[in-house]
């Protein structure tokens, strides 16, 4: 390797420095763009009413699968004995994971007494068509009930 002047490699170190920091700010005004560019379109998203990726959103309780997880959780999770015929989806959220989370509150039949039935918030989990129950809470009579 042939051996360089003091005057050259100052240059060559000057040169490499000034280089070093033209890339820098070359890179924090990329990052700095792209985030705006980020920004503008989850902005433009939210304000169009498109979902976010990952969160719930409203589905039609007629919806073919809203149907499916709710009769899967109506005959296979009988509990109090209540009649399994006669159910209702009152409320239908979805959610996109590595398959399709439902929110629903459900009103199934009706208890000796009440008017309103057995009501309950389940989450069913859809993985590709296998339906598996993730969690049940009693909502009772009160909320968004339909009386017959």
């Amino acid at each position: 390797m042939p051996m360089l002047s003091p005057r050259a490699k100052g240059l060559g170190e000057e040169f490499m420095k000034k280089s070093a920091r033209k890339i820098a700010e070359l890179g924090i005004w990329r990052k700095e763009m792209l985030l705006q560019i980020v920004a503008l379109f989850v902005f433009a998203g939210v304000a169009s009413g498109m979902q976010m990726m990952g969160g719930r959103s409203p589905v039609d309780v007629n919806a073919q699968g809203v149907q499916t997880a709710a009769t899967h959780f109506v005959s296979n999770h009988n509990d109090n004995n209540l009649s399994r015929s006669n159910f209702k989806v009152l409320k239908a959220e979805q959610q996109v994971v590595s398959g399709i989370n439902y929110y629903l509150t459900i009103q199934i039949g009706t208890v000796s007494g009440e008017a309103c039935g057995d009501v309950k918030d389940v989450v069913i989990y859809d993985k590709f068509g296998t339906l598996s129950l993730t969690s049940v809470k009693d909502v009772g009579c009160g909320g968004e009930v339909e009386k017959e």
